[in-house]
């Protein structure tokens, strides 16, 4: 109990069935509380694999399958919806522990907040994008649908427009 309060990252412990027994503050914080269930009741955690796309089932989760098959996983990145609604994006790793008869006799659950980092990586990403498409244009009449296409997915807004300065009573709209 004193290790998982003093972890600086969410911490949860369950028991040999795979229940959720114990969590500590970092992990109320992260999922915007807390559901103390088994893995017949995972599904009250809402997660997807971060590089699919694809919905994680109760039996997807770490915690499960460190129960059921005594499986170690480390920093999977998975996209959550926490109990309070926000979208967020963890490191899962579990790890199954065992008797000295190497029975399975529980897990111990780690999720560190990546999110913010996520967003970095993205903005980084397309940034990145936007100077290889702009070294490829030849004149600034190119560049400007270029900045506006990589302006929108970068602050993920549904369209832009560039406005060019009036000139003989004449309004030109890109």
């Amino acid at each position: 109990r004193q290790m998982l309060a003093l972890l600086p990252v969410c911490g949860w412990a369950a028991d040999a069935q795979g229940k959720i027994q114990l969590g500590n503050a970092a992990g109320q914080q992260i999922w915007g509380g807390a559901r103390y269930v088994g893995p017949d009741e995972m599904d009250q955690y809402q997660g997807w694999w971060s590089d699919t796309g694809e919905r994680l089932a109760a039996g997807d989760w770490g915690v499960t399958r460190a129960i059921v098959a005594g499986e170690t996983s480390i920093n999977e990145v998975i996209d959550i919806e926490t109990f309070d609604g926000l979208r967020k994006t963890i490191l899962n790793s579990v790890v199954p522990l065992r008797d000295s008869d190497q029975a399975i006799t529980g897990a111990i659950v780690l999720n560190e907040d990546i999110t913010d980092r996520r967003q970095r990586e993205r903005e980084l990403e397309a940034l990145a994008n936007l100077s290889a498409a702009l070294r490829k244009a030849a004149t600034r009449a190119e560049m400007l649908p270029i900045i506006l296409t990589h302006f929108v997915e970068l602050v993920h807004a549904e369209g832009a427009a560039l406005i060019r300065p009036v000139l003989d009573n004449e309004v030109n709209v890109m």
